[in-house]
C-alpha cells in the first residue's frame, strides 16, 4: 500500500509541477539551488532543474539538467534514488519556456 500510494503523489507531483503554481514553487527551488549545481567547470555552479528520462514509474531515476549547458547528469545528491517520472520528460522545458 505505501508503495502505491508513494507512487501515485509521484505522478500527482510531476502533473503539479508544470502547472502555473507548481512552476513558481520549482522556481524559488532553482533560485535556491535546492536541486544542486552543474558539476561542469565551465557551467560556473550554474543551479540546475530535475528531469526524468521516462513518464514510466520505475524506469529511470531522476537526472539533472543544466539550462547554462543543456546536458544531463546523475545527481550525487539525496535526489538520486527519485524515480525520473516523479519529475517528467518536459519539466526543464517546461520551466525555461516560462521563466527565460
Amino acid at each position: 500500500v505505501y508503495r502505491d500510494a508513494t507512487q501515485l503523489y509521484g505522478i500527482i507531483h510531476s502533473r503539479y509541477i508544470i502547472s502555473p503554481r507548481g512552476l513558481q514553487v520549482m522556481r524559488d527551488k532553482f533560485i535556491k539551488g535546492t536541486f544542486g549545481t552543474c558539476p561542469r567547470a565551465l557551467c560556473d555552479s550554474q543551479h540546475v532543474l530535475p528531469i526524468g528520462m521516462s513518464e514510466e514509474l520505475q524506469t529511470a531515476m531522476v537526472k539533472i539538467f543544466c539550462p547554462k549547458c543543456e546536458q544531463v547528469y546523475s545527481p550525487k545528491s539525496k535526489y538520486k534514488d527519485l524515480d525520473g517520472a516523479f519529475f517528467g520528460t518536459s519539466f526543464p522545458q517546461m520551466f525555461m519556456m516560462t521563466y527565460p
